[in-house]
């Protein structure tokens, strides 16, 4: 094991213990009745909390069963224990070959259609998404910057809720679509990736705008009590059906839809926003004539590497 991955290790472990006594304590569980629930020594509990011991998978499910963990925490904890392996995208050529097969079909369709990875990276925008967005060469420039999901709901210079949602309605939105975009990284929150967002995001908004996006990420990634984590069906059905206002000046009624790539697994899916009934008025003629396709834009090999690193 390299320097680097035993420095990861460690600091997942930590975070685990962090979590650990942070729910324990939320129980109001002291560590001897911890202790006591598990059939195991104060010793070892202390131990997981300070992150001086590896767990063990039956170790982690024991402890999820003791403190009533929620499914999403279990399994992350499991992956901070070191039992779920780090994600790694195929080969190059792969995801070129069929990204490009289903751009294809993506490119005839009149209205936006995206594929985005398990980063939340743009790699595919169809052109009726130029429209969309308004600008080829601004979604160009911003797909070389890495465009992400995270971007276009809180970078307030992209203003794509400005154009669909009443101000007093975008926090709640925001929220709504961090918290599914959390629900899709599942079985990722152990990793680099996810873990150094907060930070990557800081770069990359202003400081109001990251302001608003570490205080909704930090709520929704947080522990809380067994009696907060209850499901809500709005989080999972969100911008279901709203008016877009495009730079035509033009509004189009649209629903959101995702949808996994059943090729990929879960590692990439496409977002399409499409008329609710048949467009028999040529409404959603596209404009543009030509989309965008992230290996056309950088070269991707880099980014592979980091992927797979």
């Amino acid at each position: 094991m390299t320097l680097h991955n035993q420095e990861r290790e460690q600091r997942n472990l930590e975070i685990l213990g962090e979590r650990l006594r942070a729910v324990r304590e939320s129980r109001g569980m002291s560590s001897l009745q911890l202790a006591a629930a598990m059939e195991s020594s104060l010793t070892s509990i202390r131990d997981w909390e300070n992150g001086a011991r590896k767990l063990q998978s039956d170790t982690v499910r024991r402890l999820a069963d003791a403190l009533e963990l929620s499914y999403p925490e279990e399994i992350y904890w499991l992956g901070l224990a070191g039992h779920i392996p780090s994600t790694r995208m195929p080969a190059k050529k792969q995801i070129i070959t069929a990204l490009e097969a289903y751009y294809q079909d993506l490119s005839k369709l009149n209205y936006p259609v995206q594929i985005i990875d398990h980063h939340f990276r743009y790699w595919v925008v169809n052109p009726a998404t130029i429209d969309f967005a308004g600008s080829y060469m601004g979604l160009r420039a911003m797909m070389e910057n890495g465009l992400t999901a995270l971007d276009v709901i809180f970078n307030s210079n992209i203003d794509f809720f400005g154009r669909i949602s009443k101000p007093e309605d975008i926090t709640s939105r925001q929220a709504q679509l961090v918290r599914r975009i959390i629900g899709r990284s599942i079985h990722r929150r152990h990793e680099a990736f996810y873990q150094n967002y907060p930070e990557f995001m800081r770069q990359r908004l202003s400081d109001a705008d990251y302001t608003n996006f570490i205080r909704i990420w930090s709520e929704v990634d947080s522990v809380k009590d067994k009696d907060e984590q209850q499901p809500h069906l709005a989080d999972d059905i969100v911008l279901r059906n709203f008016n877009f206002n495009y730079h035509d000046g033009r509004t189009r009624n649209l629903q959101m839809r995702t949808d996994h790539i059943r090729y990929f697994g879960d590692l990439f899916e496409l977002t399409l926003f499409h008329p609710p009934q048949p467009d028999t008025q040529g409404v959603f003629k596209t404009q543009a004539k030509e989309g965008l396709k992230l290996w056309e834009v950088i070269n991707i090999d880099h980014l592979m590497r980091q992927y797979n690193g």
